[in-house]
């Protein structure tokens, strides 16, 4: 029996930030727009019975819903969980799951956040929660989002609380009426639009409004210029309007092309402008990325691509509306912040992009070693999001796809690094987007986050060695003192590390940081992550330390007779092993280099010992380390990698993005029997017109919810 249990903890949606790309002629080039000449089609508009996060996709066509991927209540199931009949419509949000069924709201997972409340509450039982909404009954539109949502009522009254209202000052408002007679409700993160009888009102952040006039009050909506709408949708910090003769109008930033009018200047359009040559019957929006259906049935896509979500089979920011093939023929399409979901009339559903919530692999992105491409190479530069190789011909760096830089494609195709006297270069480094070099005369520079990359960077002279993980970078200055700042705070300046001398070498990962001295000894401190305060950490008293590797909370260093010992917080982990010629650490696993093999350690309870060679790595001569992965390079000059390659670090695209729709299996799972479980519903007889406050004496019923068919 398929059992639904266990809240999990909130999780909040990320929201990238992404440089867009202007379409060239290449690979990216831009396409013909839509076809001026409508046909017919049995399907004129889609469905809109699919819903997607990044947690799990859901569809209820026919009202019969079913879901795959993370559940809200823990089930991890590699198939479609059936749910039960009877739905209008679903909206997803972090990890709740709600519903409309007969008029009132039905959720599961975490707890809706309450107005006022500030954030969400966890269950460890399903949440049916028509209470979340204070009684309002004969809903016909719901959208959620974390930490609040909207809906609508049968009296056309739009009714908001929380995030997408946008407004500090309303916590102490339980629920806010932001527009009557309103419909077709689009939310977004901090903000929502909704179409009335005198058009296109919207509310929260103000990103549509004039910024040389004075904002709304407080939740108040205002009046965003569209004629005729018949539609809306929001991202982040845009919005598109389809009116009645099917024109389409985008305002807001122009961030990622998401307003389909070409080459974005980045600023901010507050006032509507038509997409030119393209006409559609439907619209739908994720943060960063719009579709359109066209009067023939084609879809059309733009904005956003770095997971290569919209199906073109690249990563490039697409600026202008393009129709995918892939899509033709769909009767339902979906868009998440890494992903494209479609439905079809036969009814099997593809999706396209960054897919790790449906494959239900935790370890998805994690992969075997990779022959990095290229040819022999004498030194690895390695951070967390590109692997950079030194070569005779210069540098050339792999990564950064799909983290404000470039797409996968581009990523794994390789890029010089644009860096002066990069022959000279030791070190680089990129944590918190704030990208740090050093170069072997011992200068260190580093970007002053929130500033033009032209601005002049922070600069520390006569480093003897360089090291950052997480928010922290540390040096060894020419007195053989450690001195660390906050790389991700623009304010932040070198600060000498109290009762640390003689430092010959600095190991560091974001929790801790160690070095070994000149006399062999260790000294590690930990990092705290407000300040630079430091604790000592784990102290020996080593005279023959050579270097030192950090996992969590298991340090061990490796002395110059190639012995390694290991500590767990204070306490010295039995076991040692000898022969090890390299050292290194990622947050995954640690790795040890012996007669050219690599081995990675296993910590058992009581134990620490050295594992089965890695297979196909040989011949090593240079073994490095980031938070994500480890590289190896061999006396030949090869050099292999594995491990987490998010953004393209090994030269090859992630198996996790998928770049053609790929089909998902349609079996389910369901209940052997049905299960039942109490809903709550808090009684209310005291609210006011505005739904901002209630009379909550009148205490609290409990009734039961059986169906048949299995859980709601």
């Amino acid at each position: 029996m398929a059992r639904l249990e266990g809240a999990r903890g909130s999780i909040r949606v990320r929201h990238l930030g992404l440089l867009a790309l202007v379409l060239s002629v290449g690979g990216c080039g831009a396409r013909s727009i839509a076809s001026s000449v409508p046909v017919s089609r049995s399907t004129p508009r889609y469905e809109h019975a699919l819903a997607f996060n990044y947690m799990m996709l859901c569809e209820h066509p026919g009202g019969r819903l079913r879901c795959r991927g993370l559940h809200p209540l823990g089930d991890q199931a590699d198939a479609w969980i059936d749910y039960a009949a009877g739905f209008e419509r679903v909206s997803l949000a972090g990890g709740t799951l709600c519903t409309l069924r007969e008029g009132r709201a039905v959720c599961w997972g975490e707890e809706p956040s309450e107005p006022g409340s500030g954030g969400y509450d966890d269950f460890d039982a399903p949440v049916c929660s028509p209470h979340t909404f204070y009684g309002l009954t004969g809903l016909r539109e719901l959208a959620m989002t974390d930490g609040g949502g909207c809906v609508i009522t049968d009296q056309g009254l739009a009714v908001c609380w929380g995030a997408p209202l946008g407004l500090d000052d309303l916590d102490d408002v339980r629920f806010h009426t932001v527009a009557e007679d309103a419909r077709g409700l689009a939310v977004g993160a901090d903000s929502g639009c909704a179409i009335t009888p005198s058009g296109v009102r919207c509310w929260g952040y103000p990103f549509g409004y004039p910024e040389d006039q004075e904002p709304p009050s407080s939740g108040a909506s205002y009046a965003v210029e569209v004629p005729q709408p018949e539609q809306v949708v929001t991202g982040s910090d845009f919005a598109c309007a389809r009116s009645t003769d099917q024109r389409i109008f985008c305002w807001g930033y122009d961030s990622a092309g998401t307003l389909g009018m070409g080459p974005d200047d980045g600023d901010q359009h507050v006032r509507p402008r038509p997409i030119p040559n393209l006409r559609a019957v439907d619209l739908v929006a994720s943060e960063s990325s719009v579709c359109a259906l066209a009067p023939d049935g084609k879809t059309y896509c733009w904005g956003a691509n770095h997971s290569g979500q919209l199906g073109f089979g690249h990563t490039c920011t697409v600026n202008v509306p393009i129709h995918v093939p892939a899509l033709d023929g769909a009767v339902d399409v979906v868009l998440g912040t890494d992903a494209l979901c479609a439905r079809f009339a036969s009814g099997e559903t593809r999706c396209v992009g960054e897919m790790t919530t449906l494959t239900q692999d935790p370890n998805a992105d994690v992969m075997p070693p990779q022959r990095m491409p290229g040819g022999p190479a004498t030194a690895m530069l390695l951070t967390v999001e590109e692997a950079c190789l030194r070569r005779p011909e210069g540098v050339t760096c792999y990564g950064g796809g799909g983290f404000m830089t470039r797409g996968h494609q581009e990523a794994a195709a390789g890029w010089p690094l644009e860096q002066l006297d990069e022959a000279t270069l030791t070190h680089v480094a990129n944590s918190y987007g704030v990208r740090c070099r050093r170069w072997s005369s011992g200068r260190v520079a580093c970007d002053v986050p929130g500033q033009a990359r032209s601005a002049p960077p922070l600069e520390v002279l006569g480093t003897l060695d360089f090291a950052s993980a997480g928010s922290h970078a540390c040096v060894i200055g020419q007195d053989r003192k450690v001195s660390c700042w906050m790389a991700g705070r623009a304010n932040s300046v070198p600060t000498e590390v109290p009762g640390v001398t003689d430092a010959a070498s600095l190991t560091m990962n974001h929790a801790r940081a160690c070095v070994t001295t000149t006399f062999g000894a260790l000294q590690c401190w930990n990092l705290d992550p407000s300040s630079l305060s430091q604790v000592p950490g784990p102290t020996t008293t080593l005279t023959d330390a050579r270097s030192v590797a950090i996992m969590g909370s298991r340090t061990c260093v490796l002395r110059r007779s190639g012995e390694v010992s290991c500590w767990s917080d204070r306490d010295a982990v039995p076991g040692v092993i000898t022969g090890v010629g390299a050292l290194v650490a990622s947050e995954r696993e640690m790795c040890a280099l012996q007669d050219g093999r690599v081995h990675c350690l296993t910590f058992a309870p009581r134990e620490v010992t050295l594992g089965e060679p890695i297979p196909e790595v040989t011949g090593v001569i240079e073994l490095a380390s980031t938070s994500d992965y480890l590289c190896a390079r061999s006396g030949s000059g090869g050099v292999q990698c594995w491990g987490r390659n998010q953004r393209s670090q090994f030269g090859v695209i992630p198996p996790v993005v998928q770049l053609t729709l790929s089909e998902l299996p349609s079996e389910t799972v369901a209940p052997e029997e049905p299960l039942t479980f109490a809903c709550r519903e808090l009684q209310d007889e005291g609210e006011d017109d505005d739904y901002g406050s209630e009379d909550d004496d009148s205490g609290e019923e409990y009734e039961e919810y059986y169906y048949e068919d299995g859980p709601i």
